[in-house]
């Protein structure tokens, strides 16, 4: 099972909006895993962290225009916040922008 830990805001998300803090992934009864992620300076998923060991467990290379060119480690591909820090659908290639609408005035 897997979990997110997201921030009420964050300097590294480019839109302003709350960042991704951690990934927990739990198995059949055992301690959770849990990966810090690590953002370049535009707010992109640079890197995925075990905290426990320090062991990068995945790394990210994207193009100009949010396109993953290259997503290496055991959890590269399980993990689909990347790019801007949004989701990733790895089937079409998309991402998904959302405007939170709880924002409006």
């Amino acid at each position: 099972m897997t979990s997110y830990v997201w921030g009420l805001t964050s300097r590294h998300a480019a839109d302003g909006g709350g960042g991704r803090l951690a990934r927990c992934d739990r198995s059949d009864g055992g301690l959770p895993v849990v990966h810090q992620p690590y953002y370049d300076g535009n707010g992109n998923v640079h890197a995925l962290v075990n905290r426990a060991t320090g062991a990068i467990t995945a790394s990210y290379e994207y193009s100009a225009f949010g396109e993953t060119l290259r997503a290496t480690g055991s959890f590269a591909q399980g993990n689909p916040f990347r790019f801007s820090s949004k989701y990733t659908r790895d089937e079409t290639g998309f991402l998904y922008y959302v405007e939170d609408i709880t924002s409006r005035s």
